[in-house]
């Protein structure tokens, strides 16, 4: 092997064995995001101060959308343009739970949605300037049970969805924490049991699609998240001075056995 090519390898065996060290992928904080929220234009439409989502993402700013969606243009949590677009594929009808109006930011987040006439639909976020970001997808569905599948490239998530009118979801009680359960299979046939959210990370690129499966009454999305990822600058320091460090150490042991 070539001494070059012994220093590489050896290199990122070592950075390798640091990142395990470190805990896995270098720690992140969570920058800009942008929320989409599925509204019907008489219930279900958040005011640009709501704050809903996920407690670690939760934003205000919401875009409401009530109706379907070709270029439609996005601000994110601020409230400012972003130039991200977003246009829907087979959504053509938008649902209101019953017990409307409903209390508290995140039950009316979930209290109205776009499904399909069909078994699938999709939609398209472009111009994403975000160099890494995740995407939460919210799906509380009508009727306990209802298995939705929501997918990103090769990957499907499915959850099972628990009764949407039970403590901690559409309940019309503001006092009762709004109830967060990640789905995390890749099963159909065993899915993520009272679970109501997907979430992807590690993603990268100007445009990605989310495609939505189900069976009937199992199509229907509450709304979205893109959320900025960005790493935190002291852990990429410590990866990066570590690295070096390693490098130089591996540099010098070869030296030492060529002598």
């Amino acid at each position: 092997m070539k001494p070059s090519s012994l220093i590489a390898s050896r290199f990122f065996f070592i950075a390798s064995l640091l990142v395990t060290a470190l805990g896995g992928l270098p720690r992140s904080s969570y920058g800009s995001s942008i929320g989409v929220n599925f509204g019907a234009t008489s219930f279900g439409t958040l005011t640009s101060s709501d704050v809903a989502g996920l407690p670690a993402f939760a934003q205000a700013n919401y875009n409401n959308v009530s109706a379907a969606a070709t270029g439609l243009s996005l601000v994110d949590d601020a409230g400012l343009a972003t130039g991200v677009t977003l246009t829907t594929t087979g959504a053509n009808s938008f649902s209101v739970f019953t017990g409307n109006p409903v209390s508290g930011p995140d039950e009316i987040l979930y209290n109205t949605r776009a499904n399909s006439t069909g078994t699938s639909w999709s939609f398209t976020l472009s111009g994403i300037t975000y160099a890494n970001y995740a995407i939460i997808v919210y799906d509380l569905q009508f009727a306990t049970g209802a298995v939705i599948g929501v997918g990103i490239g090769g990957t499907t998530y499915y959850s099972s969805s628990p009764a949407y009118n039970g403590p901690g979801y559409i309940d019309n009680n503001a006092a009762t924490p709004f109830t967060y359960t990640q789905a995390t299979s890749i099963d159909p046939l065993n899915p993520t049991p009272l679970s109501d959210y997907v979430l992807f990370t590690g993603l990268s690129g100007s445009s990605v699609t989310v495609n939505i499966t189900g069976g009937a009454n199992a199509t229907r999305i509450s709304g979205f998240q893109i959320v900025q990822i960005v790493p935190e600058p002291s852990t990429w320091a410590m990866l990066s001075l570590g690295g070096i460090a390693m490098l130089v150490g591996v540099r010098r042991s070869y030296r030492n056995a060529q002598t």
